[in-house]
């Protein structure tokens, strides 16, 4: 499906639309009534087949009669296949501190998705300056959730205000994913073992890491700075609870 627009002068009565996935052309012509900045909505009658775990490079495009310009006829893109439907994690992270006096409500929006989305949610606090602080995911999270404090984001792809993070669940939990992650852990003394799989069901390139972090709850701090205490700045509310 796509959508053409016409900028031409002459009024466009005709057009024919091509896909091509490297397997041929297929082509629809649709009889249309269009003029200067008229836009036109189709739906090709060739489905692409496709094979799990498979991508395909597709190419479209659209020819019209009197068209004066065929430069921007043509749009290309890659589809990537799976084999099978694995679960959908969406994982929100907050920066935060205790220094922060707004970051509460960030606190109370990773607790407001988890409490509806208990079993396909994480939540992770990440901390700046204060002892719960990690240095090393503390000073990289700027490149994925970039501006001041509170910060919210989630899969390091949607960034918004932490209290949303519940509205931000929602845009990605039906993402389709590529693989499934399964970690297993022992601990001994002061030392953990833990072990990352990532199962494939689609074909990717490209560079890709796993992240592996150890989440701590219950932490006690030295005092969280708190501008809604007494209600001043407004109410922060959990349906849940």
């Amino acid at each position: 499906t796509g959508t053409v627009t016409s900028y031409g002068t002459d009024p466009v009565t005709s057009i024919d639309i091509t896909w091509n996935d490297g397997s041929g052309a297929n082509t629809e012509t649709f009889n249309v009534n269009m003029n200067f900045g008229d836009t036109y909505n189709f739906t090709h009658g060739t489905s692409l087949n496709t094979v799990g775990g498979e991508t395909y490079d597709v190419e479209v495009t659209v020819s019209a009669t009197g068209d004066a310009d065929d430069s921007n006829n043509t749009l290309s893109t890659t589809i990537s296949t799976v084999s099978s439907l694995v679960t959908k994690v969406v994982v929100g992270e907050e920066k935060t501190g205790e220094w922060c006096g707004w970051c509460p409500r960030g606190a109370v929006g990773l607790a407001e998705a988890y409490l509806s989305n208990p079993d396909d949610f994480i939540g992770i606090a990440i901390h700046n300056g204060d002892a719960m602080a990690v240095a090393s995911y503390d000073g990289s999270i700027g490149d994925y959730i970039p501006g001041g404090y509170p910060g919210g984001g989630v899969d390091r792809v949607i960034t918004g205000d932490p209290s949303e993070f519940d509205s931000l669940y929602n845009l990605r939990k039906s993402v389709v994913v590529p693989a499934s992650v399964e970690a297993s852990g022992t601990y001994d003394d002061n030392t953990i073992t833990v072990d990352i799989t990532a199962n494939f069901v689609g074909s990717l390139s490209g560079d890709y890491r796993l992240a592996a972090v150890l989440i701590e709850d219950s932490v006690a701090g030295a005092g969280q700075a708190n501008y809604y205490s007494g209600g001043g700045a407004g109410a922060m509310v959990m349906p849940n609870t």
